[in-house]
């Protein structure tokens, strides 16, 4: 991890590389939404590495942009770990993509709550509990649980952000950013309704 308090730089070829779930990117446009969605086989490699350290699953490494040559550990490859992990959970047994641009984490937990199914203090407690988490690694775990209820009502998450929030949450200063948006989205006027085909103007021109 980066000791400064801001991310570190990507690669210049990691840049140049699409992550994962960008390849599955949820748009109302599509004429054949089902069809974008991730093979079984890369899901159940991505499930793996759940309560594993980053770049340890052998299974999962042609499915990294961020391995570095050095082979260290940075708060990229950390981000995109739980990320894929997080994707993969989401998408298991989902008839479309779970990457819905524009759904941040705090908009789509606001949108899990507008369903009715779950207690607003029950909710709003857990995504407290999450907020408060220093530990990227237990912050991980924490939005697992929300991703699994996200999973029940079919509710996607914008993994792109996913991946940014994952990565900043490990620099203190960003962290507090992170918390923020995270109030914002939850809290804040304009949440989303809660399927894509209601956010054209929002989806539509995202590229694949």
């Amino acid at each position: 991890m980066n000791p400064g308090l801001l991310p570190d730089s990507p690669p210049p070829t990691a840049a140049r590389q699409p992550h994962y779930w960008q390849r599955f990117v949820r748009k109302v446009d599509d004429p054949n939404p089902h069809g974008r969605i991730p093979d079984g086989a890369d899901l159940a490699a991505l499930r793996r590495g759940a309560d594993r350290p980053p770049g340890s699953v052998p299974a999962m490494w042609r499915l990294y942009t961020e391995l570095r040559e050095d082979g260290k550990l940075s708060d990229r490859l950390r981000a995109e770990h739980h990320t894929l992990v997080l994707f993969a959970i989401h998408q298991q047994s989902q008839i479309t993509s779970m990457n819905w641009p524009g759904h941040s984490f705090g908009k789509s937990i606001r949108a899990l709550l507008q369903r009715g199914r779950f207690s607003e203090n029950a909710l709003e407690d857990r995504f407290a509990a999450t907020a408060l988490t220093d530990s990227v690694d237990q912050l991980a775990v924490h939005v697992r649980g929300l991703v699994q209820l996200l999973r029940t009502e079919a509710i996607g998450l914008d993994y792109e952000s996913v991946f940014r929030d994952l990565r900043d949450w490990q620099h203190p200063v960003q962290r507090h950013v992170v918390r923020r948006r995270w109030g914002s989205g939850f809290y804040g006027p304009g949440s989303p309704s809660t399927h894509p085909d209601q956010q054209s103007a929002q989806i539509e021109g995202v590229p694949q």
